[in-house]
């Protein structure tokens, strides 16, 4: 606990047995440099079969995309001022998700200090607090960390955590 009843991410316990080539598609979805990138899921069909059978979200996302962090990771950013994510890791190599806050909460929004972190591994979900300043730490730069992102715009974290429905593990 980081002991400023913020809650930054939540462990969220399912298996997705996906095949990357499946999903990975040619359009580009976003890019930041070329340390980020996100593509549009290639066979939604394939995609939605597979999550159907371990996870239902009774409040859907409004946007899912496969993603790779390339190189040494991502530096301190929001995803959004109200956003929640889902990201479920499919490749990643012991790589650190770092949340930050203001070291004093009339401070300067950029003098920031650690808050808590993880350590995802392969098939692992993290339910994100996205809104909140956070990082990417890459343990091997010459590793793509990749994963499937789920995106909820202007919902409570626990709003969307209590809409979550596991199915299978």
């Amino acid at each position: 606990m980081n002991g400023d009843n913020i809650v930054y991410f939540k462990k969220i316990e399912f298996k997705l047995d996906v095949d990357i080539e499946k999903i990975k598609s040619s359009k580009l979805k976003e890019k930041y440099e070329d340390l980020f990138i996100s593509y549009e899921i290639k066979d939604l069909k394939y995609f939605t079969d597979a999550l159907s059978q371990v996870i239902k979200f009774n409040i859907p996302p409004v946007s899912v995309n496969y993603t790779e962090i390339l190189k040494s990771g991502i530096g301190k950013h929001v995803d959004g001022p109200s956003q929640v994510a889902l990201n479920y890791y499919l490749e990643t190599y012991n790589d650190i998700t770092i949340f930050w806050k203001k070291k004093l909460e009339d401070s300067d929004p950029y003098d920031l200090v650690y808050a808590e972190h993880f350590v995802a591994e392969n098939k692992e979900a993290f339910l994100l607090n996205s809104s909140h300043m956070h990082s990417v730490v890459k343990k091997d730069r010459n590793m793509v960390r990749k994963f499937i992102r789920f995106f909820w715009h202007d919902l409570p974290f626990d709003e969307v955590f209590n809409s979550i429905e596991i199915i299978g593990k």
